[in-house]
């Protein structure tokens, strides 16, 4: 699923743009941005939940984990997408396929690697 999103975040340059950074004198835009987001963080919350039901996640609270998860996928979009390119800059060379393995990673196992 992410690197389906990455793959079509990279192809759609100018949505992503738009969808991440908005036009915020625009308030028809603000409200579909974030009416996208809400729904990308209720998907996440219902698959969080779902894992939770199944004993795979321990419980927690799957609204605050739902918020965390799509503050690091359009973090780590917008900064692969847009930064500036940077000599040095591991994360932008990175594949569209690169970059969900390491969201996944991070999300199953965080900074522990567990």
């Amino acid at each position: 699923m992410f690197e389906d999103f990455f793959t079509y975040s990279q192809q759609n340059h100018d949505f992503m743009k738009l969808l991440l950074q908005g036009i915020e004198t625009e308030d028809s835009v603000q409200s579909a941005i974030l009416k996208t987001r809400q729904k990308l963080e209720e998907a996440f919350q219902n698959n969080i939940q779902r894992a939770t039901d199944l004993g795979i996640l321990p419980k927690n609270d799957p609204s605050v984990q739902s918020a965390i998860l799509v503050s690091l996928v359009e973090g780590i979009l917008e900064r692969w997408l847009f930064s500036p390119r940077l000599k040095h800059s591991v994360l932008q060379k990175k594949s569209a396929k690169e970059l969900a393995q390491e969201v996944v990673k991070f999300e199953f196992f965080g900074l522990f690697g567990i």
